[in-house]
């Protein structure tokens, strides 16, 4: 693209220019993008696109009322139908639809399938189960660029973006329906039948013809039935303990998307092209998801955020000290980098972290709430390196929000090895046999 471009002043107070379109611009003419095609730049297209994503959330306490497996197979479908669609898309508006439908099905598919898979997951594997699929997550980032490298039209793009679905999707109609979620709702003979299949397949007797499934161990006489969305808001206000562990959690996901997107677009400086920026991405978020394996490990749900949390705080407020070394590297960039791995560590971990600490009756829709506040973040997060032009203030929001954060968790009880919570009142009782309910218990820092 050449010089000579055409700066016209927004209307209204602000004085903030924009590019519009000119015949003086010159385009690669070898590959087109949506941006070129509907000349959207700047202010043009934020506020449309804003609502679209963030349209995609909400609502989606859906995974508690048709089920995880249905969600997840119904979400995947619209996907891959509404991408298709971008192959025909000849205009703004037919996008901006697109997108809104994308996101309510991609976030579907992902969020209802983790805790589909995470309630049939064993205790001792789940930390393996989070790491591999964040793995996963973050190989999307060189297949993207393989795709949008070798195909030239961004039409063509959404066609081989199906092809990939497929392949991810076929596998979700093998897997039966999550027991934990059939016994959340008073299905108790269709959890049996689910559990006989399993066993089935591993070669096991299992005779559940005389046996009462229940959901609290020993409390034959407690069956769940299903909970309307009042009754979940209303358990919120019950159950105090489970409303003090989602708030902690809402603010975490909110500090983590904000830190996580805001220093992730900081790897743009690193590459010449979008295509080695993203595979920096890549690079980044492999290296924090192998740790990730080492800190839910040896340190657990509880201390593993504090360490990442606090950790990323100690970087921010290091990278205020002035050392500059090279003409590329000084101190901020490379403790920024340091903070980006545990941030990225965070990210991982707070969504084993949920699935943990929600209550099987609650956890999509607390899931679904912690993608609301994390969607805020992640609008916000590229323009955290625009709040002053001196990078110390940028360092000490940063450094203030991710300190709050370390000390939240303090607040929430440990995980690891336990079986995750069936109702609100199992949420309670956890926290009284942690004894999280008076401050010196919560302080101390016990790692399992």
């Amino acid at each position: 693209m050449s010089a000579d471009l055409t700066i016209v002043p927004l209307p209204g107070p602000t004085t903030a220019p924009i590019l519009e379109k000119d015949t003086d611009y010159v385009f690669d003419t070898s590959r087109t993008t949506l941006v070129i095609d509907y000349d959207l730049y700047c202010e043009k297209s934020k506020l449309a696109l804003l609502s679209s994503y963030y349209f995609s959330d909400t609502g989606l306490y859906i995974f508690d009322v048709i089920g995880r497996r249905t969600s997840c197979i119904a979400g995947s479908l619209l996907n891959l139908i509404v991408t298709f669609f971008g192959l025909f898309c000849d205009s703004y508006p037919f996008m901006v639809a697109i997108r809104i439908l994308q996101g309510v099905g991609q976030f579907s598919s992902y969020a209802s399938c983790y805790i589909w898979v995470l309630e049939f997951v064993p205790a001792k594997y789940r930390n393996y189960y989070n790491s591999w699929s964040m793995l996963i997550w973050a190989m999307g980032y060189p297949g993207l660029v393989l795709i949008s490298y070798f195909i030239t039209n961004w039409h063509y793009i959404h066609v081989a973006a199906c092809g990939v679905f497929i392949l991810n999707y076929v596998p979700l109609f093998l897997l039966p329906n999550s027991p934990r979620y059939l016994l959340s709702v008073g299905k108790a003979d269709e959890a049996k039948s689910v559990l006989q299949k399993y066993a089935k397949v591993a070669g096991k007797k299992l005779d559940l013809t005389d046996v009462t499934l229940t959901v609290n161990d020993g409390d034959e006489s407690e069956k769940a039935t299903y909970l309307s969305f009042t009754e979940k808001v209303a358990s919120f206000w019950r159950e105090k303990a489970l409303l003090i562990e989602m708030l902690v959690l809402f603010y975490g996901w909110f500090v983590v998307c904000l830190l996580f997107y805001g220093l992730n677009y900081g790897w743009g400086s690193f590459g010449d092209t979008p295509y080695v920026n993203y595979l920096y991405v890549a690079a980044g978020e492999t290296l924090a998801y192998l740790f990730l394996i080492a800190v839910t490990k040896y340190m657990g749900r509880r201390f593993g955020m504090i360490f990442c949390f606090g950790g990323a705080c100690i970087c921010f407020f290091v990278g205020m000290i002035s050392w500059q070394w090279t003409d590329v590297w000084n101190l901020e960039r490379f403790v920024s980098i340091v903070a980006i791995v545990l941030i990225s560590c965070a990210f991982g971990l707070i969504f084993l972290y949920t699935g943990e600490l929600a209550p099987t009756t609650h956890r999509g829709t607390v899931l679904s709430a912690s993608s609301l506040c994390a969607r805020a973040a992640g609008f916000l997060g590229p323009f955290v390196t625009d709040v002053s032009e001196d990078s110390r203030i940028r360092l000490a929001i940063c450094a203030l929000l991710s300190g709050t954060a370390a000390m939240l968790f303090f607040l929430l009880p440990e995980t690891r090895g336990r079986a995750i919570p069936e109702t609100a009142e199992d949420v309670t009782a956890r926290r009284k046999e942690q004894d999280l309910n008076n401050v010196s218990s919560i302080m101390k820092l016990k790692v399992g």
